[in-house]
């Protein structure tokens, strides 16, 4: 890794597209801030045990949030419940 952005989570109030607009704005600043200084830095090793990675496959575990916002998800479960989908859980994002 060449730089990292920090940032918080409130799952109580955030939604998934939330997160999704902080993390792009955070990824933007990087890009810009990190590429002229780029020639100048060390990589660090990404410490593995606390990397996160999220697949389309499991949006199912986004719960209530999986439509990206609770709003929307509200009138999809019943659809995906009837279909056969997997029973909806709240997940707590961190």
């Amino acid at each position: 890794m060449f730089a990292e952005a920090l940032f918080s989570i409130h799952p109580q109030v955030d939604e998934v597209r939330d997160v999704w607009e902080r993390t792009m704005r955070h990824g933007r600043l990087l890009i810009s801030d990190t590429l002229p200084r780029l020639a100048h830095l060390t990589p660090t090793r990404q410490d593995e045990s606390r990397a996160v990675t999220h697949h389309r496959r499991q949006d199912e575990q986004l719960g209530e949030r999986r439509e990206w916002t609770r709003a929307a998800s509200r009138p999809a479960l019943p659809r995906a419940l009837s279909s056969g989908g997997p029973e909806p859980r709240g997940t707590e994002i961190t």
